[in-house]
Formats: C-alpha cells, structure tokens, sequence
C-alpha cells in the first residue's frame, strides 16, 4: 500500500522512514488504525524554495484492510490537455474536500480529523493573489472565501489529500502544499495530482521490483 503525501513533509528522512506512522481511519464507530512506514520515495525535482514537484509517497509495512472509514481514492486522471490549458480546463468552480489533523485556529491543533469543502480556481485566477512566477502548472488553488478571507488548511494539514467526485467516485485531485497562512485573504496552493501521474505510477513499480 502507498501513501500520497507532500516532499516537504517527508524530505531529509528517507533513511529512517520508520520515524513515521500513518493513521487510517477516523470515525464515531472505528478505531483507527496505526500502519508503519517501510520506505519513502520524495519526488527528485522537489524544490523545497518553489514547491515545485512537492509530492512523496509512503510505503506501508503492511496491507490495509478497508472499512467504511477506510477507503482509497482514485488518482486524478491525467488531463488530455497541458500547461495553460490544463490550468484553465481542470476542475475550476468544482468543490472538493480538504481533510487533515492541522490547527483548527492560531493555536489549537485538531485532536480529531476535520475536513473543510473548498472551491477550486483557476491558475489564473490564483496569480491575481500571489506573484505569477509561483503559481506553476502542476499546483492547484482552492479556499472557502468569506468576508474576503480564504478558509482552508491550515499549519498541520500539509501533505494531506483534496479529493472531489467525478463519474461518482472519490478522486484526489491535490495535496495540500503551500500558502500565505490561515484565514488570510489568500487561497491554498495543492500539488496538481495529474500533472504527476506518471512519476507516481513509475515510482510505486519500481519501488515494488526493488521489494
């Protein structure tokens, strides 16, 4: 089983992945379920200046046994379209959900899992909010806007996933990435899941063969 998750969580303990332990689950009806970590494979592009290429994948140590808490997500699919078409024709208007364990408010962290729905926007529209040099064709802007504030994850949440529903299945659309803070008047920045289809699909066989 492999875990999607951001480069900038992960970068620097490739060597003692089992410093990390990844929770499955989390309801009013199951206990969640603690899987160790065997290996942990960061993007080599990863630029921890840009966030560009900001995406890892976790190897667990064991199997997964799904539940009605437990469940996979279908990897966005890679879009027929690229760089600014891709930008202007993937998935903006559309809502998604952010799940994560970060801070609820400036201090507090969540002591159990929180989800937000968000809507997602155009690259172009994100630039109108950050300088257009940082906003790259494999990221994705979402927020919640109220009052001029963007709502969204927030310090904590990096690395978890953005999934919204096409055909009717759950699809993970991004990773939370990067930002200007909590409940500031600027959207989220996501790791475009499509843009590294391939990588990840590379990755995961070759880390397979490797065993």
């Amino acid at each position: 089983m492999f875990i999607l998750t951001a480069a900038h969580c992960v970068q620097g303990f490739e060597d003692v992945p089992d410093f990390f332990t990844v929770r499955l689950g989390s309801s009013a009806y199951e206990t969640s379920t603690v899987s160790l970590v065997e290996r942990i494979i960061v993007h080599p592009r990863y630029s921890s200046a840009t966030f560009q290429n900001d995406v890892a994948l976790l190897q667990l140590m064991a199997p997964v046994t799904y539940t009605d808490s437990i469940k996979p997500a279908v990897l966005a699919p890679i879009t027929i379209n690229t760089g600014k078409r891709a930008e202007a024709a993937e998935y903006a208007g559309m809502e998604a959900t952010v799940s994560g364990w970060g801070r609820t408010d400036v201090k507090a962290t969540a002591d159990v899992l929180q989800k937000i729905d968000l809507t997602m926007l155009s690259n172009d529209d994100c630039r109108d909010y950050y300088s257009r040099n940082s906003i790259k064709s494999s990221m994705l802007c979402a927020g919640r806007l109220t009052d001029d504030v963007y709502s969204g994850p927030c310090y904590g949440d990096s690395g978890g996933p953005m999934v919204t529903s096409l055909s009717g299945l759950p699809v993970q659309v991004g990773i939370v990435s990067w930002g200007e803070g909590c409940l500031r008047p600027y959207p989220s920045v996501f790791t475009r899941v499509s843009s590294f289809r391939e990588w990840i699909s590379a990755a995961i066989v070759d880390a397979l063969v490797a065993g």
